[in-house]
C-alpha cells in the first residue's frame, strides 16, 4: 500500500511552493530544493502493470472548513 502526488494537486502544490524548474513531464523541482513528481491514473496503471492492482483509488485532504488540501492517490498492488 502506498499513497502518490496525483496530478490534480499540481495546481495546489505549485502555488504554495513555487516550482523552480520543470525536470520531466509531472516532475518538479520546488523552491526549496525538493523534488516532487505527481502522477496520473494512466501512469500510475503503466508504472505497475506487471502487478495486480487491488485498489486504486482518487483521494482528498481537506481542512475542517471543506477547502482541498490535497489530491492524491491511494493504491494497494500485489507483485504477481
Amino acid at each position: 500500500m502506498f499513497t502518490a502526488n496525483s496530478t490534480d494537486d499540481i495546481a495546489i502544490r505549485t502555488v504554495s511552493q513555487a516550482p523552480v524548474k520543470l525536470l520531466d513531464t509531472n516532475f518538479y523541482e520546488l523552491a526549496g530544493g525538493q523534488t516532487i513528481h505527481f502522477l496520473s491514473e494512466v501512469f500510475l496503471k503503466y508504472l505497475f502493470s506487471a502487478w495486480q492492482i487491488i485498489e486504486l483509488k482518487p483521494m482528498i485532504s481537506s481542512n475542517e472548513q471543506g477547502k482541498v488540501l490535497k489530491y492524491f492517490w491511494k493504491c494497494i498492488a500485489r507483485k504477481m
